[in-house]
């Protein structure tokens, strides 16, 4: 089961979070590995995040994006 949480959700074209992502990533590797957290989409009626450091905003689609389902 997942610890505390942090996330931000975006929806549709909104998934650009213009560096967010990055200080989002940046603060749960400081919080360290009990905390779970990034950046939130919904498609195809699932809960998805991506909580790389490195996440692309030119193509989201790029980035490694993990079911919510299966933190809890």
């Amino acid at each position: 089961m997942a610890g505390p949480g942090i996330f931000d959700t975006k929806d549709g074209q909104t998934l650009k979070t213009e560096g967010r992502a990055k200080g989002l990533g940046l603060k749960l590797q400081v919080l360290g590995e009990s905390y779970v957290g990034g950046i939130v989409k919904y498609a195809n009626g699932i809960f998805y995040y991506c909580d790389s450091v490195d996440y692309d905003d030119i193509a989201p689609s790029n980035n490694d994006w993990l079911e919510m389902e299966k933190l809890f």
